[in-house]
């Protein structure tokens, strides 16, 4: 049995442990801009308290292929007709700004889980795109009726399909969204980063499948022997 003493240096222990959690995590909650191609955005972090609450790489090339001039002219003409996104599971708001910023006709509607609602919001506000960049708290697979007044014509995700379990809610808000359009379509750029075979699966085998005139443009990294790929798919969901 532990004596008290060596509960007092337990517990002493696990504070100072907390602490030092707590300081990693308000290093890393500083604003810093970022730099994407030609241009970047102001950015906060939260490193450590949610998967959401922290950049990821396909977030970051997605935005960088924004920011480059004239160098991805696939993607420029996808969203040149977009006048109303939503982006699915947003995190810190990386791609939906990047995507507002460089279109200044287009309104964005950022989503993810309540514990990330607070961060986009100040990112938001950081980038002074609050005229046009609106976050909400969305999950997958739950009913769009917030959505129908001003149906969107654009879904984007950037790095969320990694949770095999969730992949089906993704697809089924997809064709949520497909169905608010009069036209019963939605216009649809994901930015995937392969990681295992259960996500090359889904989308191969069912996410690609479901979507209509897809083409696909792939992140040219400068970097030489870079190991980590990014995809976006260009495609319209269509549903009966």
């Amino acid at each position: 049995m532990a004596s008290p003493d060596n509960y007092t240096v337990q517990n002493r222990m696990l504070r100072e442990l907390h602490k030092e959690r707590l300081a990693r995590i308000e290093s890393h909650s500083k604003k810093a801009f970022v730099k994407y191609g030609d241009e970047g955005l102001w950015l906060k972090e939260l490193k450590g308290k949610a998967l959401g609450t922290q950049r990821w790489a396909s977030g970051d090339k997605f935005a960088t292929m924004l920011g480059s001039r004239g160098r991805y002219e696939e993607l420029d003409h996808f969203f040149q007709s977009c006048v109303n996104g939503v982006e699915l599971g947003c995190g810190v708001g990386v791609a939906g700004l990047m995507l507002a910023k460089m279109k200044p006709e287009l309104r964005m509607t950022l989503t993810d889980l309540p514990e990330c609602i607070p961060l986009a919001t100040e990112n938001v506000d950081y980038n002074n795109l609050n005229d046009r960049v609106a976050v909400v708290p969305y999950s997958w697979g739950a009913p769009v009726d917030q959505f129908q007044a001003n149906p969107p014509d654009l879904i984007l995700a950037t790095d969320v399909l990694y949770h095999h379990h969730l992949f089906d809610s993704f697809l089924c808000s997809l064709e949520a969204f497909a169905a608010l359009r009069q036209d019963k379509s939605i216009k649809v750029a994901i930015a995937y980063q392969p990681r295992t075979g259960d996500d090359r699966n889904f989308v191969q085998n069912v996410l690609l499948p479901r979507l209509d005139n897809v083409s696909t443009v792939e992140y040219e990294d400068p970097e030489v022997g870079s190991s980590t790929r990014c995809v976006v798919f260009l495609g319209q969901m269509q549903v009966s």
